[in-house]
């Protein structure tokens, strides 16, 4: 059996998988988004884009098979298997998000998250990119308003990503707690790298 890395909730990880590896996302309770990053070994300015993956996959949410690719355009995983419709347009919170938008000082968030688990690597927290948000959902009106749901996963679902190169990955299991994107009640994720 592989390693297993519990991220109990409000909190995040940062591991090394090599090319070819898998690694298992799953949602322990239910209602868990899993914010999700990657950065290539010997370069973390190459890290899996939001952005340049909706242009790929030619969607706005994640479907099996689709590649998981760079700010280059290189693939760095696959969705090989489990939930899909993953969410690929918000970015992660932060301090200024509850201050802001809920008058909250000091609470646990995202980006702050990815940046402690990354210190090691010498992230720079100006420098953090958009997640991908694994299990989240955000519906898009008509007129292209979003709004962040709840999250339709039950206890055990995941998302399994298979890794085409050797990477950091780096999760934060989602502090949101004032709005929807966790049922309004943040949990653990655990993960489970082959």
């Amino acid at each position: 059996m592989g390693t297993r890395i519990h991220v109990p909730a409000r909190q995040g990880r940062s591991f090394e998988v090599h090319g070819g590896q898998t690694i298992r996302v799953i949602d322990v309770q239910g209602q868990q988004v899993c914010d999700f990053w990657a950065f290539r070994v010997g370069n973390i300015r190459e890290y899996v884009s939001a952005s340049h993956t909706r242009i790929a996959c030619g969607r706005v949410w994640l479907a099996r098979g689709d590649a998981l690719v760079s700010n280059l355009r290189t693939p760095l995983l696959t969705l090989v298997d489990g939930q899909e419709g993953h969410d690929l347009l918000a970015p992660c919170c932060d301090p200024e998000r509850y201050r802001r938008d809920y008058g909250l000082e000091g609470h646990a968030n995202c980006r702050e998250n990815l940046f402690g688990a990354m210190k090691p690597y010498g992230l720079e927290y100006e420098l953090v990119p958009d997640p991908v948000n694994l299990f989240e959902r955000t519906r898009l009106g008509p007129d292209g308003e979003m709004e962040v749901v709840e999250p339709t996963t039950r206890a055990g679902d995941f998302a399994l990503l298979r890794a085409e190169v050797d990477l950091i990955v780096a999760v934060s299991a989602c502090p949101q707690d004032q709005n929807p994107c966790n049922g309004f009640n943040p949990t653990d994720i655990m993960i489970e790298v082959d």
